[in-house]
């Protein structure tokens, strides 16, 4: 007690020790914003998604400038049909090198704001996204050209945490008879009503996040705090371990849906280890 007493006594007395001890305070934070939001921006995060690029130096230069300034209208429609038709081609690479897999995976369609669980191509669940949320990284990633190489191939989960168990567990009480066996099948098993907040980390730097559009109960709010407590910390575990290391930290893109509470718990409880998904943007 005393030894607290004189610490408590050297904060109050001491301006230095409050100066220290509040620099002590904010060095996490500024750590994690110079690692998380000014480092990557000075470097290009999707260097390897990106194709290699191939510098051409014309004979006639005065031939391609203006050939670039006869662009027309015309021609820029049929770019951009273009892009489009190589975006598509992405995709279905990516949802045939999927069909080929047994288990269940995740379809997010943006162009229909839909998840879609799916096994061997085939639906077997559509969600509504009530909302969704993508993250600027990824206009960063089409503007370095690199985009339809990056959803040209599925990606595959690395790691899950969710306010709710994978696989929840019912304990019962062994009937004592068959007269108290064929009692207690008779009865139904009540649906768990727990709010649903989980998140998913893919390769190639992918987190996606999953949200209910459900507002949370009370014990919903204390379980997505102690969610939200686990995921930052995850995540400033990692960019300190980058940084101890002398690497750039990774930048992540973040994708945030919004659906229901019965459609999130389906997704995160079908989902197995390893699960593919798919995007179409």
């Amino acid at each position: 007690m005393k030894k607290k007493a004189s610490l408590f006594n050297l904060y109050r007395g001491s301006r230095k020790a409050r100066i220290l001890f509040l620099l002590l305070l904010i060095l996490p934070v500024l750590v994690v914003y110079v690692a998380t939001v000014l480092l990557p921006g000075l470097t290009n995060p999707f260097e390897d998604a990106a194709p290699p690029k191939v510098t051409v130096e014309p004979k006639d230069k005065d031939a391609v400038l203006s050939a670039s300034a006869e662009e027309t209208p015309e021609s820029k429609e049929w770019s951009q049909k273009l892009a489009y038709l190589e975006r598509d081609e992405a995709f279905w690479n990516s949802q045939l090198q999927l069909a080929k897999r047994d288990s269940f995976n995740l379809l997010l369609d943006f162009s229909d704001s839909a998840a879609i669980l799916q096994i061997k191509g085939v639906p077997v669940r559509k969600c509504k996204m009530h909302r969704f949320n993508i993250g600027y990284a990824i206009g960063h990633l089409t503007a370095q050209g690199g985009l339809n190489q990056w959803l040209s191939s599925p990606f595959i989960l690395q790691r899950e945490f969710a306010t709710i168990p994978k696989a929840p567990i019912r304990i019962m009480q062994a009937p004592a008879d068959t007269n108290e066996a064929n009692a207690t099948n008779s009865q139904e098993i009540p649906l768990e009503n727990n709010d649903v907040h989980f998140t998913m980390e893919f390769d190639r730097n992918l987190t996606v996040t999953v949200e209910q559009v459900q507002r949370p109960t009370f014990k919903g709010r204390m379980r997505k705090a102690l969610y939200d407590v686990r995921r930052s910390l995850i995540s400033t575990k990692e960019i300190l371990q980058s940084l101890k290391n002398l690497k750039m930290p990774h930048q992540r893109v973040w994708i945030e849906i919004e659906i229901t509470r019965e459609d999130a718990k389906a997704i995160y409880r079908a989902l197995p280890q390893k699960a593919g998904l798919v995007m179409k943007l």
